[in-house]
């Protein structure tokens, strides 16, 4: 089976030390860097499976809707929740093998991740979301990476880190730092942070967080294609 990982951001794809190679030690794998946002990941999406690519990952971090979520946490699911409230539902073989694999030692979560137009950056927007929803967290990407998975009838799976947990406010910094092609412009953070420094605690929280992040998505990376 051939599977396409797409992230939004370089540094979500750079934990792999290869951008192709086997997963489980049997399927081939590519990793695409889509950009962030849903018509990004859409479009990388749809060109993962005009490739001839059997089931789609939606790869890299998210933010946490509930508590007991944290900075680090995996989060492995097989399901989508739209902007509507519908969930799509996919065969969870896959998920159940990536399990598997994973070291007893490591903790991971199963739930479902929302995806939202817009990034959700302050405590009061995620709780929306979650009484909204139901979800356990938020992106950007996986339900348009699922509709195209459903779409074309290949498999879907959603594995994302927690960077940011559901009482955190990201700060606007970090918001102007990402570009929707998902370079990130850290003159932009910046020129933010010198508008408003009052920004810096929680950049530094966030940097912080993401690194925590990138760790286990690395950790994970290793162990799906050692």
């Amino acid at each position: 089976m051939r599977i396409g990982i797409i992230t939004a951001l370089k540094p979500e794809a750079r934990v792999f030390r290869r951008a192709s190679g086997l997963l489980c030690s049997e399927h081939e794998y590519t990793v695409t860097i889509g950009g962030a946002g849903r018509e990004n990941a859409a479009r990388t999406a749809n060109q993962l499976i005009r490739n001839g690519y059997e089931l789609l990952i939606s790869w890299g971090v998210a933010g946490a809707l509930v508590e007991h979520l944290g900075a680090g946490d995996l989060l492995i699911g097989s399901h989508a929740m739209t902007g509507t409230g519908e969930l799509l539902k996919f065969d969870q073989q896959f998920e159940r093998r990536v399990l598997s694999i994973l070291e007893p030692s490591m903790t991971v979560h199963t739930g479902t991740v929302v995806t939202v137009a817009d990034a959700a950056t302050s405590a009061r927007s995620k709780a929306h979301l979650r009484r909204r929803f139901g979800a356990d967290a938020v992106d950007m990407e996986s339900t348009a990476i699922a509709y195209v998975a459903r779409s074309a009838g290949v498999g879907y799976l959603c594995a994302r880190s927690i960077v940011d947990a559901a009482d955190f406010n990201v700060p606007q910094a970090a918001i102007k730092g990402l570009d929707k092609s998902g370079q990130l412009r850290p003159l932009k953070s910046l020129q933010s942070l010198a508008e408003n420094p009052r920004q810096f605690p929680e950049m530094i929280t966030l940097a912080r967080n993401f690194r925590r992040s990138l760790k286990t998505l690395r950790n994970v990376a290793r162990q799906l294609t050692d």
